[in-house]
């Protein structure tokens, strides 16, 4: 089901992204009228599916996220997988992931090659450390990193223990 009132109507967004923050990222377009296509792999699917609580056999925080989206599964070791990754990404305007830095570069899928055969795509990569530095191999989604940076510390009052 895609949302064709809004400003976004039109524009075809490609989602490989799993858990909370490229998904929710996806949701938005899709919220202001984009067409997303989740890319999941075909065994596990998005590993947000397991949340809790349920409902029906139902992760509602997943089915919150996703409503709206069509989906497609696609093993990304494998080279066929891939192929059709790269086909779907030429003929969108717009891709999400959110696989570890280098990952799309070894599959051969870095920003300069896809833009090769879609010249107008808008990429973006989310990693819980980012794409440079020196903790960007390190593994972790939102959670790990606002714990790493501080930002999801509870200030306490000063009478608590911590």
């Amino acid at each position: 089901m895609t949302n064709s009132h809004g400003p976004l109507a039109g524009v075809r967004v490609i989602e490989a992204g799993s858990m909370y923050a490229a998904p929710t990222a996806g949701r938005m377009l899709r919220d202001f009228g984009a067409e997303v296509i989740k890319v999941e792999d075909p065994t596990s699917g998005d590993f947000a599916r397991q949340w809790q609580p349920a409902h029906e056999g139902m992760a509602i925080g997943f089915a919150r996220l996703n409503s709206g989206k069509r989906s497609v599964g696609l093993d990304l070791r494998r080279t066929e997988g891939r192929d059709i990754l790269k086909r779907l990404v030429a003929g969108a305007d717009v891709f999400i992931e959110n696989f570890r830095p280098g990952r799309m570069e070894a599959w051969g899928m870095s920003y300069d090659e896809l833009k090769a055969t879609n010249p107008g795509l808008v990429m973006t990569r989310v990693s819980g450390f980012g794409q440079t530095g020196p903790y960007r191999e390190r593994p972790g989604f939102g959670t790990v990193a606002e714990t790493a940076s501080g930002t999801r510390r509870r200030p306490l009052p000063r009478s608590a223990s911590p």
